[in-house]
């Protein structure tokens, strides 16, 4: 089954026409149904919109990971739900878009000599170098989204000089339960696929560690807007915190390439 995400409350419909429009939780439009989507992609058609917009079994990996794993509990799911949803929302409002994050040129050399800032970001803190000190955004999220959130910090670059930074650093209300870091990882490569203007879409992933900390790495290659775009995406999560820090540069971009790297290999957790 596939099930497109209702950006009001959500909730997750399952998708059985194109002509769905309205949400069956909270009853309002849905702002990416298929009719809005097919007007910015009139050479496209609806099983490209299921397959670039919608969330499948799979990927909420409720059919596929229940039949080879012991069976968890509700609140397992409820966690993989929320942070895919997040996740998925903060892609839509973070400095990562197709607009505006490779409109300039590309990153100067000068980056790579300049003193960075080695700044703490989120509670508990992200410690991570980037060549200047990230600004800090809100995400306007619904507010049922809000209420199982105890804490949310968002930071992005403000520099257009080539490539880009995000940080978001989350922690929840216990009763949300066992977060899911598969779900956050999920949501942020569904998110930069189904931006507007992407194509050629590719990425790998591999699981890593910071100290006990399991994390996520993950790197992606597609075009935007034409444009021969990589990101790499990395994502940790302990008890109901997780962090993310994303960048974005041109392929074609060494010095970018580069100064993305830096800020990876630069992450610190403080627990």
């Amino acid at each position: 089954m596939n099930y497109l995400r209702c950006n009001n409350c959500g909730y997750l419909n399952e998708v059985k026409t194109e002509y769905q429009t309205f949400c069956t939780n909270c009853n309002k439009k849905l702002d990416n149904n298929f009719s809005s989507w097919h007007q910015n992609h009139p050479d496209k058609d609806f099983s490209e919109f299921i397959k670039s917009n919608c969330v499948t079994d799979e990927e909420l990996s409720i059919d596929k990971r229940t039949k080879s794993k012991p069976k968890r509990g509700l609140t397992y799911w409820i966690g993989f739900i929320i942070v895919f949803g997040i996740f998925y929302l903060i892609g839509n409002y973070s400095g990562v878009s197709v607009s505006g994050l490779f409109s300039s040129d590309k990153t100067p050399k000068k980056v790579l000599t300049q003193e960075w800032v080695h700044g703490s970001y989120g509670e508990p803190s992200l410690i991570v170098d980037t060549p200047e000190k990230l600004t800090k955004s809100e995400l306007p999220l619904p507010e049922n989204i809000k209420q199982l959130i105890k804490r949310i910090d968002s930071y992005n670059s403000t520099s257009k000089n080539g490539f880009s930074i995000s940080i978001n650093c989350i922690t929840y209300i216990p009763d949300v339960g066992t977060l899911s870091l598969q779900g956050a990882a999920d949501g942020s490569i569904k998110e930069i696929r189904s931006k507007v203007g992407v194509t050629d879409f590719a990425y790998t992933e591999k699981e890593i560690n910071y100290g006990d900390i399991p994390g996520f790495l993950q790197n992606v290659t597609c075009k935007m807007d034409g444009k021969d775009c990589e990101f790499i995406n990395v994502g940790y999560s302990s008890g109901l915190s997780i962090w993310q820090v994303i960048v974005g540069f041109l392929s074609d971009d060494e010095v970018g390439r580069s100064a993305a790297l830096r800020v990876i290999k630069s992450i610190e957790i403080k627990k």
